[in-house]
């Protein structure tokens, strides 16, 4: 994420641009340390020691001019490579004034991922009427399977078992009224 896109080989700039990292990252950046003045440590300054006959700002100003930065004039010549944080910003590919789009893009992509979760959920998940019509059109032979012949279907009518056990009627109107 802190990589200029110029310095990635050509696939990984594509995928530098889709991942929605890249934003995120880019917009925090930017709002965090963007439009910032920048101070140097002790340890961070270039020393220099001009030609003779020259001060360290005439020596260092076409310099300083094209690259940036500041110089620092006491004890000596001291440079210091950055003056504010949007040069840093610049070297990694941003800028403070992307960071709104940034922001919006990464809405972008929160929308177009829950719209896409239901939808592929409702794709795999959700009975479809095409799958219902299909099952209407199946038909269905009116009235019981008629058995083989010669051949007992193992299922016997109520009226067989009834007459069977001898209590045909047993709790009928006719039978409780003559008891």
């Amino acid at each position: 994420m802190l990589v200029a896109p110029s310095a990635l080989p050509g696939f990984w700039v594509f995928l530098y641009r889709v991942s929605p990292f890249t934003y995120l990252i880019q917009s925090l950046l930017a709002t965090a340390v963007g439009n910032s003045e920048v101070t140097c440590a002790s340890n961070e300054y270039l020393h220099i020691t001009p030609p003779v006959g020259q001060t360290c700002s005439e020596f260092m100003a076409p310099y300083v001019s094209a690259k940036g930065g500041y110089i620092l004039d006491t004890n000596g010549c001291t440079y210091c490579r950055l003056k504010d944080t949007n040069v840093f910003l610049a070297s990694v590919g941003t800028s403070p004034s992307d960071s709104w789009r940034n922001f919006g893009l990464l809405w972008v992509y929160i929308i177009f991922n829950f719209f896409g979760a239901i939808f592929f959920y409702w794709l795999g998940r959700v009975p479809k009427s095409w799958s219902s019509r299909e099952k209407e059109h199946v038909t269905v032979s009116p009235g019981p399977p008629t058995p083989v012949e010669g051949k007992t279907t193992g299922a016997r009518s109520m009226t067989d078992q009834s007459d069977q056990s001898g209590t045909t009627g047993a709790n009928t109107p006719e039978k409780t009224a003559a008891a």
